[in-house]
């Protein structure tokens, strides 16, 4: 969620992405909260993925925002180790789960990288 207000912020105006930054952090929660209590699992599925879909198109036409292709690479290589975590673990001893972290933190420190070369340009 904070990734889609950076790229708001980007694409349309800084004011929106910080008007936005907190609304989508609660969404993001309450999705939890809400497959926890009823197991319904969709808006969690909007919050995991409704992002990509919107923002891919928004790269694409957004020249400054092209520099985020790894992020999504990074992050679609973490939701694969997480569904072939007992797979992972049986061929090479390590976890998905750990390789899913690890390619989240990949993500985040390109999203970083990112943005320090947006602001020195």
């Amino acid at each position: 969620m904070p990734l889609l207000a950076l790229m708001i912020s980007e694409w349309i105006e800084p004011v929106w992405g910080r008007r936005l930054l907190w609304p989508l952090i609660l969404f993001g929660i309450a999705s939890i909260v809400w497959w926890r209590v009823t197991g319904d699992l969709r808006p969690y599925g909007v919050a995991q993925f409704g992002p990509a879909v919107v923002l891919l198109p928004a790269m694409w036409f957004e020249p400054k925002l092209r520099g985020l292709w790894p992020v999504f690479a990074f992050y679609a290589l973490a939701k694969v180790a997480e569904q072939l975590d007992g797979s992972i673990f049986s061929a090479i001893s390590l976890s998905g789960h750990t390789l899913k972290h690890l390619a989240a933190a990949l993500a985040a420190y390109w999203v970083l990288r990112w943005r320090r070369a947006a602001m020195l340009a």
